[in-house]
């Protein structure tokens, strides 16, 4: 069985979305403009940021 690839949280590795085929040919070519975080640590990074 072949997973769908997935963009994961940066913190945890979750899967935080599936890929379209398009998606995954723009990961591939630029992976660091695909950086993203589960609704969980994106929370905890803004309420770390209003300390």
């Amino acid at each position: 069985m072949h997973d769908d690839p997935t963009l994961d949280c940066q913190t945890c590795g979750e899967p935080v979305r599936v890929l379209t085929y398009a998606e995954q040919q723009q990961v591939a070519a630029n992976p660091y403009n695909y950086v993203v975080y589960c609704r969980q640590h994106l929370d905890d990074a803004i309420q770390e940021g209003f300390r």
